[in-house]
């Protein structure tokens, strides 16, 4: 009778925690919370006075959830402006079990060890860049990458449930990022608004933020563009951060001009089933581009 007592009460925890974590999206503070030692590579470079200002006035307000992507929980300000985005710990995070498996195992556990630090490496460095030599073009004011005592701030987050938790950012990995609307959404509001010159100008913004990125030496892994870019006020940014690569190669003009037409390709296919009358400027914009013809 005890033995069936203590297996009910063992599921019933289980059933209890999967519908908590459910419930809050599998956030947590825990999920977020770095335990990891000093890395130089990952320092930003130091701010600017505007920006200093911007993270100052972003630090202290409270932020709520608003999901999870692969790789990070992202969480809004309050007045909208701002988004604070906190790495999922588990996805760099070794397994356990590694530590119990036998020597037999050792090849296996020295390749999942490496995939992981070889993850860590690669998304951090992203992030690096996106700050120290793409910040105007990804929005990005600050990248906190490294356990630090010097911040010295707390900071409020609600979770999915309303709930809200006071953590102080010292010993979370983040970034702060200025809030953009999404590239699909800024298109058909102006032309909903009857302002085809504006969506036009987008769809040239979004041709040039490519184009410039690439001729920067970075490559982008994750390039989708209804998803992953967005408009601050007028500028086009790429608004996840996670996948860039340093290549010298994406500065020649015959691999942009791929990379253009690769990328675009889907956003074309939504203007002709959305919008057929921006294809005419989609596609003279395009070639203008692939051609290397600056304005």
């Amino acid at each position: 009778m005890k033995i069936s007592t203590l297996c009910l009460l063992f599921a019933g925890a289980l059933l209890i925690g999967r519908f908590a974590l459910k419930q809050t999206d599998r956030w947590s503070v825990e999920a977020i919370r770095s335990h990891r030692s000093y890395n130089p590579e990952w320092e930003g470079r130091a701010l600017s006075t505007e920006e200093a200002a911007l993270v100052k006035e972003a630090l202290c307000l409270k932020y709520r959830y608003y999901g999870r992507g692969g790789q990070a929980f992202i969480f809004f300000s309050e007045n909208e402006r701002y988004v604070l985005k906190f790495f999922k710990q588990k996805v760099f995070a070794t397994p356990f079990y590694l530590d119990y498996l036998p020597p037999l195992f050792q090849k296996y556990k020295e390749k999942k060890r490496w995939k992981k630090a070889d993850k860590l490496k690669r998304d951090f460095a992203s992030y690096t860049y996106a700050f120290n030599n793409l910040s105007d073009l990804t929005g990005v004011l600050y990248i906190h990458l490294n356990s630090t005592s010097h911040l010295q701030r707390e900071i409020i987050l609600k979770d999915k449930l309303g709930i809200e938790h006071r953590i102080s950012l010292d010993h979370f990995d983040f970034i702060v990022q200025r809030k953009a609307e999404f590239v699909y959404d800024r298109i058909q509001g102006a032309m909903q608004a009857g302002q085809k010159k504006r969506a036009q100008e987008a769809i040239t913004q979004i041709m040039e933020l490519i184009i410039e990125r690439c001729k920067r030496g970075f490559h982008d892994r994750d390039p989708n563009i209804s998803t992953n870019c967005g408009f601050l006020e007028e500028k086009c940014m790429k608004i996840d951060v996670g996948r860039f690569v340093f290549n010298e190669r994406m500065k020649d003009r015959s691999i942009y001009a791929k990379e253009l037409l690769k990328i675009t390709a889907p956003l074309r296919e939504w203007i002709a089933a959305h919008h057929p009358f921006l294809l005419d400027h989609f596609d003279k914009e395009r070639g203008r581009l692939c051609e290397g013809q600056e304005l």
